[in-house]
């Protein structure tokens, strides 16, 4: 009678934790992520306006993502940002699949307005960031699969649910779920977890790990984490010995190689396309400090921020929050008495000694160390080896976070169940650090997110943890200038946008972008020789050489209309034309050496440009 009650007990006790791990706690970590997401969101206005790169994306002039007109083939010969790929002034930034998801949103709403496009795809994003969560707790539960015939399934679903809610609400990854510009890390990301299912078809995982690679190019970078986390999911369901290794390896050898192969023939197709690397014609100081740092310079602050991007990973922020780390928010490392060189190297000896612990106590350990490595490895993009388009990046990070949030879960299921019974204090301690840990994480996630919604709030974030990115400074500059982006009742003061601007021109005096706002702050307050002077000046940026040549000609064009002594405007205008063929010609070199022949220019284009325009009055 005894021994029947005890198995009704745990038939009972069985039956309740397959109920909570399949249906209870899977539905009840998706809907808290939900939330703390989507209520800051929703707590802004639908017409709200773009943050960051959102208003590249969902601009009404690229056509990839507004227009019908825009055939699928042609889409798949543009840019993220819906350039043509051979355009000097393409980033070749290739992940049409990602764009192909902008348009899906667009047709299948029949949004017609930015800010509502802007809505629509940080609830996208959130989604498919949720679901990946989901991906990941599900992949915990194939990586550690023995715990639940081992101990007991209650185990099995902690671990799944831990998993998923520190993947969810690690705080790196704000800025790809609740910006929907950043679509392609976080649908490159779930397609890379779908695939490295191996109870899905192979040509099934095939297909998605080619979507993942046209959502996001830095995919590319998870097939190891994919390969070698195939091949421990698959070990761990057997003796776990060598031979049962060389055995999954034979068993997996189909999957493997058709993902690998997928791998090279993407690399191919960028590489006969000359995809590989990004436009260096794009690349600046004010947003990628170190890019053009060689030697012993370039390989310690690359060392540097590969370790903060570790760190980040693991939880451990030591930079702060910011959507941008321009100019001078990381200072250079300053030689080897700078304690910031040691990063890298500590990094480097925890990892050593890791490894040689895991390698000496069993295969078991070292299998998941190799496996735990591998996600880690996802952030060789920002070593300084190869050329990126970014600096610090918490969307980089995504990746790598698998690792920490997965096996951070597992150690604390070993204190949960695996410990001894009588150890009360450190059950204790594991349960309430859990508790306080998600709490402090979901708040964190909570107000980043409402920063991340609107460009006043995401500036200010940046500028608490970056005192002096000029970038966000300038953009502050620009918001008094824009009635859009101030609060209702708030009027434009061009007086406040020019301190911003100074103190951006102060901090980096070589952003000569600045000085293009910085006129239309002087047009506002009717200070025109300063207007005139602040063109010339920004004609030394090849971002608004354009827009300032035309402001130029249209204004002149006005002056010589209206003057009341065309002999001193004459002559002033020829002395401006002066300095702007100085301006221009200072420059041009740096513009025109990774251009072709036939799309080299100099100052004598942009002048007759000018003269075609203004006609230059006689006296």
């Amino acid at each position: 009678m005894t021994n029947t009650k005890q198995h009704q007990h745990d038939d009972y006790y069985a039956f309740v934790w397959t109920y909570l791990h399949y249906y209870v706690l899977p539905i009840t970590t998706h809907i808290i992520l939900l939330l703390i997401y989507l209520i800051p969101i929703y707590s802004t206005p639908p017409a709200l306006e773009p943050v960051f790169d959102e208003f590249q994306i969902f601009r009404d002039r690229n056509q990839d993502v507004w227009s019908e007109d825009v055939s699928v083939i042609e889409l798949f010969q543009h840019d993220y940002w819906g350039t043509p790929l051979q355009d000097f002034n393409s980033n070749r930034s290739w992940r049409p699949m990602s764009v192909l998801s902008f348009r899906f949103v667009r047709f299948f709403t029949g949004v017609n307005s930015m800010g509502e496009m802007v809505y629509l795809n940080r609830l996208v994003n959130v989604i498919l960031h949720a679901c990946t969560a989901e991906m990941v707790g599900m992949l915990s539960c194939r990586m550690f699969v023995k715990l639940g015939h081992e101990k007991n399934l209650a185990s099995l679903t902690i671990l799944r649910a831990l998993s998923k809610l520190m993947f969810g609400l690690h705080p790196t990854h704000v800025e790809v779920a609740a910006n929907g510009a950043n679509r392609a890390h976080v649908l490159g990301m779930l397609c890379s977890l779908i695939a490295l299912d191996e109870r899905l078809p192979i040509i099934f995982s095939y297909l998605v790990y080619a979507v993942g690679l046209l959502s996001c190019e830095t995919c590319i970078f998870l097939l190891p984490a994919i390969l070698i986390t195939l091949v421990t999911c698959r070990w761990i369901t057997t003796e776990q010995t060598s031979d049962s290794l060389k055995e999954s390896l034979r068993n997996l050898i189909p999957r493997l190689l058709a993902l690998s192969n997928l791998a090279f023939i993407y690399i191919f197709i960028r590489l006969v396309f000359g995809l590989l690397s990004i436009n260096e014609l794009l690349f600046k100081d004010i947003i990628s400090p170190f890019f053009k740092f060689q030697g012993f310079r370039r390989i310690s602050n690359y060392a540097m921020v590969t370790a903060i991007h570790i760190l980040k990973g693991l939880f451990v922020d030591p930079v702060g929050q910011a959507h941008e780390y321009a100019y001078d928010c990381i200072p250079e490392v300053q030689g080897l008495s700078d304690w910031r060189i040691l990063l890298f190297p500590t990094v480097i000896i925890l990892f050593t000694i890791t490894a040689f612990y895991a390698f000496r106590t069993n295969l078991y350990y070292f299998m998941y160390y190799l496996t735990f490595c591998a996600w880690f490895l996802t952030l060789f993009p920002i070593t300084g080896i190869i050329t990126t388009g970014t600096f610090i990046a918490d969307r980089l990070v995504y990746p790598s976070t698998v690792a920490s949030c997965i096996f951070g879960a597992r150690a604390i299921v070993y204190v949960l169940f695996e410990l001894p019974k009588k150890q009360y204090l450190k059950k204790s301690f594991a349960i309430m650090f859990m508790i306080v840990f998600l709490l402090k994480k979901s708040e964190q996630v909570f107000y980043l997110t409402k920063s991340w919604t609107t460009r006043p709030g995401m500036l200010r974030m940046t500028l608490n943890t970056c005192p002096n990115n000029a970038k966000a400074i300038l953009e502050m500059g620009m918001i008094q200038l824009q009635p859009e982006s101030l609060p209702k009742g708030v009027e434009q003061n061009p007086a406040l946008a020019i301190r911003y601007f100074d103190r951006a021109l102060q901090i980096y005096p070589q952003y000569h972008s600045v000085h293009f706002y910085k006129a239309i702050a002087e047009s506002n307050l009717d200070d025109f020789l300063s207007y005139e002077q602040s063109l010339v000046k920004a004609m030394a940026s090849v971002e608004t050489l354009h827009f300032a040549v035309m402001y130029f000609s249209s204004y002149w064009k006005k002056v010589f209309a209206s003057s009341m002594d065309l002999a001193a405007d004459r002559k002033r205008f020829i002395s401006l034309i002066h300095d702007i063929k100085t301006t221009i010609d200072g420059k041009v070199i740096e513009w025109n050496k990774n251009l072709d022949r036939s799309l080299q220019q100099g100052s004598e284009l942009y002048i007759a440009q000018i003269l075609s325009e203004v006609k230059l009055p006689s006296v």
